[in-house]
């Protein structure tokens, strides 16, 4: 089985490669699993589940106002800041995945996704590529 940090740093790429790859208008058209928010919004919101778990901000974790305050603490970054902090704090996150282990429900945008252990992580990143693509 391959280990979940390796799992996610595969999904991290994927989806860098996939915004990376998209037409301007598209990096800021609503993305279609969150309707409310673009495509920077979700890499804000990804990024910032790695930024916060590592600093211990846990406090609603996986609530709307946790993922909220993701996004907006971002919003005057351009898509390649936000990019940049992604592909700095993730690595930092490979031991974290392979010893944390809780049951959660992501609801960031405006769905629910059922998550368990670490593959919440991976989920998430594997829906936002779904939508984004």
């Amino acid at each position: 089985m391959e280990e979940s940090g390796s799992i996610y740093a595969e999904g991290r790429a994927r989806l860098t490669d996939l915004v990376l790859a998209a037409d301007p208008e598209g990096r800021t058209a609503p993305v279609p699993g969150c309707p409310e928010w673009a495509v920077k919004d979700v890499i804000a919101h990804v990024t910032g589940v790695c930024t916060d778990v590592l600093e211990g901000n846990l406090d609603g974790v996986t609530t709307a106002p946790w993922t909220a305050a993701q996004v907006a603490k971002r919003s005057d970054k351009s898509l390649a800041e936000i990019l940049s902090e992604w592909a700095e704090v993730a690595p930092r996150w490979k031991p974290w995945l392979r010893s944390f282990r809780i049951g959660s429900t992501n609801s960031g945008c405006s769905t629910s996704r059922p998550t368990s252990t670490t593959s919440g992580a991976r989920s998430d990143n594997r829906a936002h590529a779904m939508e984004q693509g």
